[in-house]
């Protein structure tokens, strides 16, 4: 005769957090959030001021590069309605008659800048290089990059480069725009910011923020 036993189930207690764990655990989340921020923001901003600085002297080169393989004149200016629709007439074929064109005063580049194609374009009148004849001739339309960035030419009123079809911008001398955030004086333009040099044969480099053309 065989005899059973019965046999019980064993439990296993499951432990979870308590509430003060998790309180501390929050707790040290949140100071490692707050000491990791300004950090993070700085490297943020670092990034978005290259990005623009990258962007305006890839432009500066298209602008050189095309007047010299289309054997004509280019021209890159200040806008601050680069926002504008394109919008042409009726002829064949047709001809630009309201769009981004060059601002006429101003040397805060941070507004926005267009590059354009111009066959007739002579340097320094300000009428007839105010944009380009055909929709097609825009070759770049840069809208502004907001009002923390500034973008600042050093030469008062200097908002327009024109290029010939040698690609010689004919400048006197060395341009200077510097690159900075918020204001000159912030900490982060003191850290990341810097310069760009325009030279009288078109050529950019970029140096510290403490340095000059």
């Amino acid at each position: 005769m065989h005899s059973f036993r019965l046999l019980r189930p064993t439990y296993t207690s499951a432990h979870g957090f308590s509430l003060l764990e998790l309180m501390v655990t929050l707790a040290i989340a949140a100071i490692l959030m707050s000491l990791a921020a300004p950090a993070l923001q700085d490297v943020i901003i670092k990034g978005r001021m290259s990005s623009i600085g990258n962007q305006f002297t890839g432009n500066v080169l298209r602008a050189r590069n095309e007047s010299v393989s289309r054997n004509t004149c280019t021209v890159m200016c200040l806008s601050t309605n680069t926002g504008d629709a394109i919008t042409t007439d009726a002829a064949t074929p047709p001809n630009v008659t309201a769009g981004p064109q060059c601002a006429n005063s101003g040397s805060d580049w941070q507004v926005g800048w267009i590059v354009f194609l111009k066959e007739d374009c002579i340097k320094g009148t300000q009428i007839i290089n105010s944009r380009p004849p055909r929709p097609e001739d825009y070759l770049v339309i840069r809208p502004s990059i907001g009002s923390d960035y500034n973008l600042q030419a050093q030469t008062n009123g200097f908002n327009k480069i024109f290029f010939d079809s040698s690609g010689r911008p004919g400048l006197q001398g060395a341009n200077e725009f510097d690159m900075s955030y918020m204001t000159t004086n912030s900490a982060v333009t003191q850290k990341y910011g810097f310069n760009i040099c325009l030279d009288s044969v078109g050529r950019t480099r970029t140096i510290s923020w403490s340095s000059t053309c």
